[in-house]
Protein backbone atom coordinates (compact mmCIF):
# COMPACT_ATOMS: atom_id res chain seq x y z
CA UNK A 1 0.00 0.00 0.00
CA UNK A 2 1.00 3.52 -0.49
CA UNK A 3 2.58 5.02 2.48
CA UNK A 4 1.11 8.24 3.67
CA UNK A 5 3.52 11.07 3.80
CA UNK A 6 3.52 12.78 7.08
CA UNK A 7 2.75 16.43 6.90
CA UNK A 8 5.35 18.58 8.47
CA UNK A 9 4.00 21.24 10.67
CA UNK A 10 5.46 24.62 10.09
CA UNK A 11 5.71 26.67 13.19
CA UNK A 12 5.87 30.42 13.38
CA UNK A 13 9.01 30.19 15.48
CA UNK A 14 10.80 28.43 12.61
CA UNK A 15 9.95 31.27 10.24
CA UNK A 16 10.89 33.97 12.74
CA UNK A 17 14.23 32.33 13.42
CA UNK A 18 14.95 32.23 9.70
CA UNK A 19 13.97 35.88 9.37
CA UNK A 20 16.13 36.83 12.33
CA UNK A 21 19.17 35.15 10.82
CA UNK A 22 18.39 36.80 7.49
CA UNK A 23 18.00 40.24 9.06
CA UNK A 24 21.25 39.74 10.94
CA UNK A 25 22.99 38.99 7.66
CA UNK A 26 21.41 42.02 5.97
CA UNK A 27 22.40 44.23 8.89
CA UNK A 28 26.00 42.99 8.81
CA UNK A 29 26.23 43.53 5.04
CA UNK A 30 24.71 47.00 5.33
CA UNK A 31 27.11 48.05 8.09
CA UNK A 32 30.09 46.57 6.23
CA UNK A 33 29.22 48.45 3.04
CA UNK A 34 28.66 51.61 5.07
CA UNK A 35 32.09 51.25 6.67
CA UNK A 36 33.67 50.68 3.26
CA UNK A 37 32.00 53.81 1.86
CA UNK A 38 33.09 55.87 4.84
CA UNK A 39 36.66 54.62 4.70
CA UNK A 40 36.81 55.63 1.02
CA UNK A 41 35.37 58.99 1.98
CA UNK A 42 38.01 59.47 4.68
CA UNK A 43 40.77 58.51 2.23
CA UNK A 44 39.45 61.08 -0.23
CA UNK A 45 39.41 63.69 2.54
CA UNK A 46 43.03 62.87 3.39
CA UNK A 47 44.00 63.21 -0.27
CA UNK A 48 42.16 66.55 -0.57
CA UNK A 49 43.82 67.81 2.62
CA UNK A 50 47.23 66.87 1.25
CA UNK A 51 46.43 68.74 -1.98
CA UNK A 52 45.34 71.81 0.00
CA UNK A 53 48.55 71.68 2.03
CA UNK A 54 50.62 71.46 -1.13
CA UNK A 55 48.72 74.38 -2.68
CA UNK A 56 49.23 76.56 0.40
CA UNK A 57 52.92 75.68 0.58
CA UNK A 58 53.40 76.46 -3.10
CA UNK A 59 51.55 79.73 -2.74
CA UNK A 60 53.68 80.76 0.25
CA UNK A 61 56.90 79.94 -1.62
CA UNK A 62 55.67 81.88 -4.66
CA UNK A 63 54.89 84.93 -2.53
CA UNK A 64 58.32 84.78 -0.89
CA UNK A 65 60.04 84.54 -4.27
CA UNK A 66 58.05 87.48 -5.63
CA UNK A 67 58.97 89.53 -2.57
CA UNK A 68 62.62 88.68 -3.08
CA UNK A 69 62.54 89.58 -6.76
CA UNK A 70 60.81 92.91 -6.21
CA UNK A 71 63.07 93.81 -3.30
CA UNK A 72 66.10 92.98 -5.40
CA UNK A 73 64.97 95.16 -8.29
CA UNK A 74 63.15 97.79 -6.25
CA UNK A 75 65.34 100.61 -7.53
CA UNK A 76 64.61 99.75 -11.14
CA UNK A 77 60.87 99.24 -10.79
CA UNK A 78 60.20 102.26 -8.59
CA UNK A 79 59.91 104.55 -11.56
CA UNK A 80 57.49 102.25 -13.32
CA UNK A 81 55.10 101.53 -10.44
CA UNK A 82 55.68 104.54 -8.20
CA UNK A 83 56.51 102.17 -5.27
CA UNK A 84 53.04 100.56 -5.39
CA UNK A 85 54.64 97.11 -5.40
CA UNK A 86 55.92 97.72 -1.85
CA UNK A 87 52.37 98.35 -0.65
CA UNK A 88 51.24 95.06 -2.19
CA UNK A 89 54.02 93.16 -0.49
CA UNK A 90 53.65 94.89 2.87
CA UNK A 91 50.89 92.47 3.73
CA UNK A 92 48.32 92.21 0.96
CA UNK A 93 49.61 88.89 -0.34
CA UNK A 94 50.02 87.60 3.19
CA UNK A 95 46.45 88.61 4.04
CA UNK A 96 45.14 86.90 0.91
CA UNK A 97 47.10 83.76 1.73
CA UNK A 98 45.81 83.94 5.31
CA UNK A 99 42.22 84.20 4.14
CA UNK A 100 42.71 81.24 1.81
CA UNK A 101 44.34 79.25 4.62
CA UNK A 102 41.41 80.04 6.93
CA UNK A 103 38.95 79.06 4.21
CA UNK A 104 40.71 75.75 3.62
CA UNK A 105 40.71 75.07 7.38
CA UNK A 106 36.98 75.87 7.54
CA UNK A 107 36.26 73.47 4.66
CA UNK A 108 38.36 70.77 6.33
CA UNK A 109 36.67 71.08 9.71
CA UNK A 110 33.22 71.19 8.14
CA UNK A 111 33.84 68.12 6.00
CA UNK A 112 35.29 66.16 8.93
CA UNK A 113 32.36 67.15 11.15
CA UNK A 114 29.90 66.20 8.40
CA UNK A 115 31.60 62.83 7.93
CA UNK A 116 31.49 62.06 11.66
CA UNK A 117 27.84 63.08 11.94
CA UNK A 118 26.96 61.03 8.87
CA UNK A 119 28.61 57.94 10.35
CA UNK A 120 26.80 58.40 13.64
CA UNK A 121 23.44 59.05 12.02
CA UNK A 122 23.75 56.10 9.63
CA UNK A 123 24.61 53.71 12.43
CA UNK A 124 21.76 54.97 14.62
CA UNK A 125 19.31 54.71 11.72
CA UNK A 126 20.40 51.16 10.91
CA UNK A 127 20.18 50.11 14.55
CA UNK A 128 16.69 51.58 14.94
CA UNK A 129 15.42 50.07 11.71
CA UNK A 130 16.67 46.61 12.54
CA UNK A 131 15.51 46.80 16.15
CA UNK A 132 11.98 47.69 14.96
CA UNK A 133 12.07 44.76 12.58
CA UNK A 134 13.23 42.42 15.35
CA UNK A 135 10.47 43.70 17.66
CA UNK A 136 7.95 42.98 14.94
CA UNK A 137 9.27 39.44 14.55
CA UNK A 138 9.06 38.95 18.31
CA UNK A 139 5.37 39.81 18.15
CA UNK A 140 4.82 36.93 15.73
CA UNK A 141 6.11 34.36 18.20
CA UNK A 142 3.46 32.15 19.67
Amino acid sequence: MAEKKEKEEIKVSDITENFKSLTGLVKENYLASLKLFLSLWEDNLKFANAQFDQFLTTQKEYNEQLKGIFEKFSGQTTGLWNSNHQKAFDGAFDRIAGVQRDYVQLVRSTSEKFAKETVSLSQKTADKAFSFFEEYLNLLKV
